[in-house]
């Protein structure tokens, strides 16, 4: 569950272009210092990844993977 309002976009398929794939997302409060990702894949928006926390500021890269890539406002990647 998630508090409102939330965002959602739907991302091209991968592309070699510049600038291609990527979204932003706002966050409209830094009270809890983090977003929550919800991933949903293909045509039929089958759930891939549910709900995982991305730290205020960090960016996420998706990669037909389980799990997100997280780097960190400093650079830093984590898990």
């Amino acid at each position: 569950m998630f508090l409102s309002p939330a965002t959602k976009k739907f991302l091209a398929p991968f592309s070699e272009a510049v600038g291609a794939d990527p979204a932003k997302f706002p966050l409209w409060t830094h009270k809890n210092g983090f977003g929550v990702i919800t991933v949903f894949k293909g045509a039929d928006k089958t759930l891939y990844i549910e709900n995982d926390r991305l730290p205020a500021g960090a960016t996420a890269y998706y990669n037909n993977k389980p799990n997100l890539r997280m780097i960190g406002f400093d650079g830093k990647e984590f898990n």
